[in-house]
């Protein structure tokens, strides 16, 4: 079949995109960093500009992933890809709905920094208050200020997490988030990184970029959301990294409820030093088309890393999780627990890697996949997988699918409960676990209503 030169192939109900596709969107892609870099004036010969030009380079060669791609195999890219996005080069004050704003996302106690359509917004954020040492501010200004600080860390992550979306956000590497916590000291306040995409004349992709660095024996926590108006076509391509130092806590919250056309793809990679304990909890409530690729690496001998999620997946969307915890050496734990909720024909996805390296004796890692289906047409592809080296360990790893409990519905009802509503109940029981896991309590509290507007949609 023919589509604007453009050749799709139906194999085993799963559509493939022909190479001449790939090749003609991949020159779209290239002219809008074309664009992007021509807006930089000059930045071409820094350190940075290097690593964006061999980004770029490296994405015209790997191109965009299909479904023949095995970590693809569920997510089709076409309605992507076929879509003629732009990065938004720069920032009319008219653009700035301040109402939209201060309505938009988190409002509790916090340090905030603010993006709109990918641009920072200092008068909409908040850094009263910052303690000595700290720096919290967007990561352009980090990237002059903290020249050799950035660089050491930034693109810190390993091959095996690359593709193509997060090598062309490193393509479009210009700002975001960064937060800088220097050895033993604790935030009292949560940092609260909002980001915020509208419409313009043509359809906008934003390449946010977080870099978070928690030095020993520091503590911390991140609230990153994504948002933005309802109804309208964007999309997101986002990139988180966090190092935790040794003895450090690093807590990383992910809150995404963009709106249900647009499309989200985020990917988040932590390195753990020693002792080092860190927590990824990502929630996934937006977006038609979303992929999740939260990594944590242990890096020093009794680090721990707990990764958990929540999707809830409605009609004509997709989520797809693809996790992986990598333990390199001895002595270290992982936890791992993501829950879905799929009702009307929504499609979801998890895949969940645990590695244990040759070397990694005395891992203890608990992964588990928990999917409750609220409709006859939604789907699930789950796979938690275990790939062990050593041979002192203790892993268990496991995914389980069903329906609303029918025991449990007649009891609420016996008590007067309308069917409609004993069902939103389970449904709420079911979901909460994972939001319980957030420490901090406002935090818990803004999740859980989003979780209530979601349920009632």
């Amino acid at each position: 079949m023919e589509v604007s030169g453009t050749t799709i192939n139906f194999e085993n109900n799963a559509i493939t995109v022909s190479k001449k596709y790939t090749t003609e969107n991949i020159q779209q892609f290239v002219d809008a960093f074309n664009l992007f870099s021509n807006s930089l004036n000059g930045e071409s010969d820094s350190t940075l500009g290097a690593k964006r030009s061999a980004s770029i380079e490296h994405f015209k060669v790997t191109g965009f992933p299909t479904t023949k791609h095995e970590e693809w195999k569920y997510t089709n890219m076409l309605p992507i890809i076929r879509n003629d996005f732009h990065p938004h080069l720069t920032l009319d004050q008219r653009e700035v709905d301040e109402a939209f704003i201060r309505a938009s996302g988190y409002r509790g106690e916090a340090f905030r920094l603010v993006f709109l359509n990918g641009h920072f917004l200092p008068e909409q954020s908040s850094l009263e208050g910052v303690p000595e040492g700290v720096v919290v501010t967007n990561l352009a200004s980090a990237i002059r200020e903290k020249t050799d600080l950035v660089l050491e860390h930034i693109v810190g992550y390993g091959d095996s997490f690359e593709h193509s979306f997060a090598t062309l956000n490193t393509a479009h590497l210009r700002d975001g988030a960064f937060l800088y916590i220097p050895k033993n000291v604790k935030l009292q306040k949560p940092v609260h990184i909002l980001y915020l995409t509208t419409s313009t004349d043509q359809p906008v992709v934003t390449y946010p970029r977080t870099l978070l660095i928690a030095e020993g024996g520091a503590e911390g926590s991140v609230v990153e959301e994504f948002t933005g108006k309802s109804g309208e076509i964007y999309l997101t391509n986002a990139v988180a990294e966090a190092i935790v130092g040794e003895n450090a806590h690093l807590s990383h919250i992910k809150i995404q409820h963009e709106s249900r056309d647009a499309f989200h793809i985020g990917a988040s990679h932590a390195k753990l030093g020693r002792n080092a304990n860190y927590f990824n909890n990502t929630i996934s409530f937006g977006g038609k088309i979303v992929r999740n690729d939260p990594w944590a690496v242990l890096e020093g001998e009794g680090g721990h890393a707990a990764v958990d999620g929540l999707y809830l997946v409605g009609e004509d969307q997709l989520i797809d999780n693809h996790t992986s915890i990598d333990h390199t050496v001895p002595n270290c734990t992982s936890h791992e627990l993501y829950k879905g909720i799929l009702r009307d024909n929504g499609h979801g996805v998890f895949n969940g890697k645990i590695f244990v390296q040759k070397d990694a004796q005395k891992t203890d890692s608990v992964q588990s996949n928990v999917n409750l289906l609220l409709s006859d047409e939604a789907e699930i592809d789950t796979k938690p997988q275990l790939e062990i080296y050593a041979d002192d360990v203790k892993c268990t790893h496991g995914a389980t699918i069903g329906r609303l409990d029918d025991t449990s519905i007649f009891y609420l009802r016996a008590r007067g409960i309308g069917k409609a509503q004993a069902e939103q109940m389970l449904t709420y029981a079911f979901a909460v676990e994972v939001i319980e896991h957030i420490s901090d309590e406002n935090i818990r509290e803004y999740a859980i209503e989003l979780l209530d507007a979601r349920l009632d949609k």
